[in-house]
């Protein structure tokens, strides 16, 4: 599968995984979800021109009663330079890092953050995940 030209492993480095979440009562139609997501986080979490990552969702997360039915992109993983991976329980929120107690783990091993990349370069490439 091809992601915005490009086959999926050559985002490596510079992929991100959002969860976006209808709300409670939130009856706008998925796309318009997405693109109210795409335009916040482009404009406040990551204003920059360039780079731009390229950013994936679960479309599972912006069906109705989703909030409900526990579709959810939770995990909080971290792969720098293919060899040092960060897996922790706290989401990327001032909240979290100031108030929450949370846990993380840092591993140091090539073969590790190799296989959590083919993971999720997997899901992308089933369709699973979504480009933003």
């Amino acid at each position: 599968m091809s992601i915005r030209g490009r086959p999926a492993a050559q985002h490596a480095g510079r992929a991100l995984f959002a969860h976006i979440q209808r709300g409670d009562h939130d009856d706008r139609p998925a796309a318009a979800i997405v693109q109210g997501f795409h335009d916040r986080f482009f404009q406040y979490e990551w204003p920059w021109r360039t780079p731009r990552p390229a950013v994936f969702y679960d479309p599972r997360t912006t069906l109705p009663g989703a909030v409900h039915e526990g579709a959810s992109l939770h995990a909080k993983c971290v792969v720098v330079d293919g060899e040092h991976t960060l897996i922790g329980s706290a989401d990327f929120t001032d909240r979290a890092h100031t108030r929450n107690v949370e846990a993380g783990a840092l591993i140091s091993d090539r073969r590790f953050a190799a296989r959590l990349i083919d993971q999720l370069h997997g899901l992308i490439n089933a369709g699973h995940l979504l480009p933003l």
